[in-house]
Formats: C-alpha cells, structure tokens, sequence
C-alpha cells in the first residue's frame, strides 16, 4: 500500500472520537513544516520522505498529508507524484510563495496563513492583495 493509499484511509476513517486529535496532529505538523520553509524561503526543502518526516518528528503518513496540500502551491508539483510515493521518495519542493498564501486563505486556514515567518516572505501590500 502506498502512503498517499495510507493518507486517504486515515482522513476518511475519522470518527467523532478520534477527529480532535487527529486535527490536532495534523495542524501542529503542518504548522512546523510550513514555518520551516518560511523560515528558509530561499531553499527548497528536499530529502527523503522518511528522513523529512524525522526532521520534522512527523509520522510519514502525516507527512504525506502535508505533501497532498502543498502540491498545488508548488511551481514543480506536476514533478511530484504523490500517489506512489513511499518513505524512499526523493522530494524537491519550490514552492510558489503567493500561490500558497492564497491557497492557504482558500482552504480556510488562519494558522497557517497568519504564521509569523510569512512577514519575512511576503510584505504585508500583497498578503492584503491576496487575502481580498
């Protein structure tokens, strides 16, 4: 089974008792990751899956969660085959930064889109621009 397979399952097989904390996980995961290549704008966040989702103390399927929302923000993402990705996947993400802002404000997700690091990224004249 694949890990995006993995992801879909989890997502889907919620119930009312183990929602709260898979929300949670998820979002501190996501908040962790996305301060990282914030904080590192110029970079772009490569490795092996498996080694990405230690760094940032992820389990792998959550990071593959994290990979299947960012993958529209990406200006590489038709390079990023997240269906058959496994922990060994090589990842090179260049993230097209005022797409992901707005994508962020679409998917209605003021912890991400009001992290701090985003001042270092984006000025506040096109965060307004964009969150119109």
């Amino acid at each position: 089974m694949s890990l995006y397979t993995d992801w879909k399952t989890l997502l889907e097989n919620q119930t009312d008792d183990t929602f709260e904390a898979f929300w949670d996980e998820y979002c501190k995961a996501e908040m962790k990751i996305y301060s990282h290549i914030l904080e590192h704008h110029d970079e772009h966040l490569t490795g092996a899956l498996g080694e990405l989702s230690e760094k940032f103390e992820v389990r792998p399927v959550i990071f593959e969660g994290f990979l299947d929302g960012i993958e529209s923000s990406l200006k590489n993402g038709d390079n990023l085959d997240i269906e058959s990705m496994t922990e060994d996947s090589a990842i090179d993400l260049d993230v097209d930064f005022e797409k992901l802002y707005y994508n962020m404000w679409q998917a209605d997700a003021p912890h991400l889109y009001s992290l701090e690091a985003w001042s270092g990224v984006l000025d506040e004249d096109t965060r307004k621009r964009i969150s119109k």
